[in-house]
C-alpha cells in the first residue's frame, strides 16, 4: 500500500472482483481510483462488460484456451531469443570465409 501511496482503509477493495466494480452493466470505479490512477481508469473503461454474467477467471494470453500449463510456463521462462542480425555481422569482406563458416556453425549450434 505504501508504494502505491494508498490509504490502508481502501486495502479491502483491492481484493474485490470485477463484479464488485460494475453496476447495471457499467463500470462503477471509485473516484479515488480515478483520481489516483487516471491511465488505469482509461484502460479499464475501454473494456466492454459482457451482458451475461460469468465466473471470474485468470487467462494466459499465449494459450489458445487461456489456461496456463506447466509447459507454457516453462517456455515463457526459458525463452532465449537473441534478436540481432548476426548474419550481417559475420559475413563481411573483412572476415575470412573459413572463420565466418566456423562462426556460422557455432550460431547454428552445429559445433559439438
Amino acid at each position: 500500500m505504501h508504494m502505491l501511496q494508498m490509504s490502508p482503509t481502501i486495502h479491502h477493495e483491492l481484493n474485490m472482483n470485477i463484479a464488485d466494480y460494475t453496476l447495471d452493466g457499467r463500470w462503477n470505479i471509485p473516484d479515488y481510483f480515478k483520481a489516483k490512477f487516471p491511465q488505469f481508469f482509461d484502460k479499464v473503461t475501454k473494456v466492454s462488460i459482457p451482458i451475461i454474467q460469468t465466473e471470474n477467471s485468470l487467462n494466459w494470453n499465449t494459450a489458445i484456451d487461456g489456461n496456463l500449463t506447466a509447459k507454457l510456463a516453462f517456455q515463457h521462462k526459458n525463452h532465449f531469443s537473441i534478436t540481432f542480425n548476426w548474419c550481417k555481422l559475420i559475413w563481411s569482406r573483412t572476415i575470412p570465409p573459413t572463420r565466418t563458416f566456423v562462426l556460422w556453425r557455432f550460431f547454428q549450434q552445429g559445433l559439438e
